[in-house]
């Protein structure tokens, strides 16, 4: 009888710790799936990570924005997650006629206290890009961003 119950509250803990973590952390990789980056909220802190073929090239790094000193990255909620994908060309002056637009992107809703706001991340396969989508009612703002990339130890620069 105890190891039926052992078994049964074991299964239920399974289950919900996968739930669980699949929540808490957000992926998007770029077209040719070499280079994947993960968004997630350890602690207080909204952080990522990115990999290059399952490397990292960047480790933990929590990004700090904030508007007139109030964080908006920390004890976050987020509201919802929209992927999409980019696949363009135009023509362009210079050395080539042609520019490729191609990508995957993730557009992440957040709530941060009275704030709602977007990160707007674009996965190419030459690198990723993210931008803060914040809007204010007051004309006169003072936005600061002060996340830290952590490299890896072994990194040359």
């Amino acid at each position: 009888m105890n190891i039926r119950r052992f078994v049964f509250l074991f299964f239920l803990f399974c289950c919900f710790y996968k739930t669980v973590s699949a929540s808490d952390s957000t992926t998007l990789k770029s077209p040719d799936g070499k280079l994947s980056i993960s968004f997630f909220q350890q602690q207080v802190e909204f952080s990522c990570v990115v990999y290059l073929q399952g490397k990292p090239v960047l480790q933990r790094s929590p990004i700090n924005f904030s508007i007139d000193g109030t964080s908006l990255t920390t004890n976050i909620q987020i509201i919802s997650v929209h992927h999409y994908t980019i696949n363009e060309t135009y023509p362009v002056f210079g050395a080539h006629t042609t520019a490729v637009n191609k990508c995957k992107g993730l557009k992440i809703s957040v709530r941060s206290g009275d704030f709602n706001w977007q990160l707007d991340v674009r996965a190419f396969n030459d690198g990723i890009a993210y931008r803060q989508l914040v809007s204010v009612q007051n004309e006169e703002f003072f936005p600061e961003e002060t996340t830290e990339f952590q490299l890896p130890e072994e990194s040359s620069i």
